[in-house]
């Protein structure tokens, strides 16, 4: 009759080992003796009797037997992916553990939930802080590189012709603009999405929540768009980089102005339907658009669906909802970040450094942690929220590339 280990304790081991014994005549007393001191007690000194004294070497004997048992069925292990992954890579989760206990501690600031996904599989999914899967989450300015895809599927369902056409053309309501210059007249949509729009406006001087920050400022008013579109330039339109959340939310009008829907009836019908995102909210302000620089409450896993959309090529279930044209204009290069970073349509690019087998990382970033990761080369998405509302440190690079990068073999 064979041994059987169990491995989950030291102690467990002991005594499946003791019990077999029994079986053996041999050792019975020894067995007698230590389920009667040992086994009701474990912190109890066994008080050893001069008759068994002699049985004291088998005992040490055996116990080190388990022990080394133990560890040898129990080495260091990698967590291999599933077994219909392509196989590429395998993950150490050794690493992944240390992760989460960062995490966990706070290392990485006050982060809510983390997913990593390989090859269409989750190989980690953990919530912090109280949150579950099917909480909710706050996007913050995410929201925006969910705004650009629909601007790319209303191009795509020709309800918009040409995202070079001149902004102002957008709002016919508007009779007149208030600073109008040469300037103004030449903002184009792709400026907006790139945020080269050229308007006065400075949003990292000051903190979110302070009432001098332009966002609060625009907040205030009673017509958002209209207040945006007034507002005095500060460049040639095309030529600077100024992030703008002011100018993220005329995407609103623009969606609502060229299709008749609102951005959330739009996304209802041509994005979220067909990915299957039905637990969200997406509030609206004072004229009833939902606002597109920020807002979007979301699930982690559905965030998970609008990376997978996008590193799918825009290609669900067979279905084209994006254009490979439009995900990769969103992904370009068009302005220079700090840390060798890039900006796009409402998507940032976060560089390699040859770490990987590509020159950079597209992801949405969103205020206090939130981001959605698509990365080509490794066929991989990675979601992160989190709800660090006074942060100045952004931890997804560091996260990337001395974790997840290294836990990949």
């Amino acid at each position: 009759m064979p041994i059987k280990f169990k491995a989950s304790s030291f102690v467990t081991t002991v005594i499946s080992l003791l019990q077999y014994l029994i079986l053996n005549s041999r050792y019975s007393i020894i067995v007698k003796y230590m389920r009667i001191e040992i086994l009701p007690n474990l912190t109890k000194k066994p008080r050893m009797k001069p008759a068994y004294s002699k049985q004291l070497p088998i005992i040490i004997c055996l116990i080190i037997i388990c022990f080394v048992t133990i560890c040898c069925s129990n080495p260091v292990k990698k967590t291999k992916p599933p077994d219909n992954l392509s196989g590429l890579h395998e993950i150490d989760s050794l690493i992944l553990n240390s992760m989460t206990i960062k995490i966990t501690d706070g290392d990485f600031g006050k982060i809510t939930s983390f997913i990593i996904e390989i090859d269409g599989q989750i190989v980690y999914e953990h919530y912090f802080r109280g949150y579950t899967r099917d909480d909710l989450h706050k996007l913050q300015s995410v929201t925006k590189s969910f705004a650009s895809a629909l601007i790319g599927i209303a191009v795509k369902e020709r309800f918009i012709e040409n995202i070079n056409q001149p902004l102002l053309e957008f709002f016919p309501e508007y009779l007149e603009f208030g600073n109008m210059d040469a300037r103004k007249a030449n903002i184009t949509l792709e400026h907006v999405l790139q945020m080269r729009a050229g308007f006065q406006w400075d949003e990292w001087s000051t903190p979110y929540l302070s009432p001098e920050s332009p966002i609060d400022l625009m907040m205030s008013k009673t017509d958002w768009i209209k207040y945006v579109l007034d507002l005095p330039m500060d460049a040639e339109p095309g030529t600077a980089y100024r992030y703008n959340t002011g100018a993220s939310n005329l995407l609103a009008g623009i969606i609502k102005n060229r299709t008749g829907k609102s951005p959330k009836e739009f996304a209802d019908e041509k994005l979220f339907g067909p990915l299957g995102i039905e637990q969200y909210e997406w509030p609206t302000y004072s004229n009833g658009l939902n606002t597109t620089g920020f807002g979007l409450r979301m699930r982690p896993l559905d965030m998970l669906k609008f990376g997978e959309l996008f590193l799918n090529d825009g290609i669900i279930d067979n279905d084209t909802l994006l254009s490979v044209d439009w995900i990769s204009k969103s992904i370009g290069t068009y302005s220079n970040m700090s840390a060798g970073g890039k900006y796009g349509y409402q998507w940032w690019l976060m560089p390699t450094e040859g770490r990987i087998d590509q020159n950079y990382i597209p992801y949405a970033s969103g205020w206090g942690i939130q981001h959605i990761v698509f990365i080509k080369s490794l066929n991989m998405v990675v979601v992160t929220t989190g709800e660090d509302w006074e942060q100045e440190y952004w931890p997804i690079r560091e996260i990337l590339y001395d974790y997840i990068f290294r836990a990949l073999k």
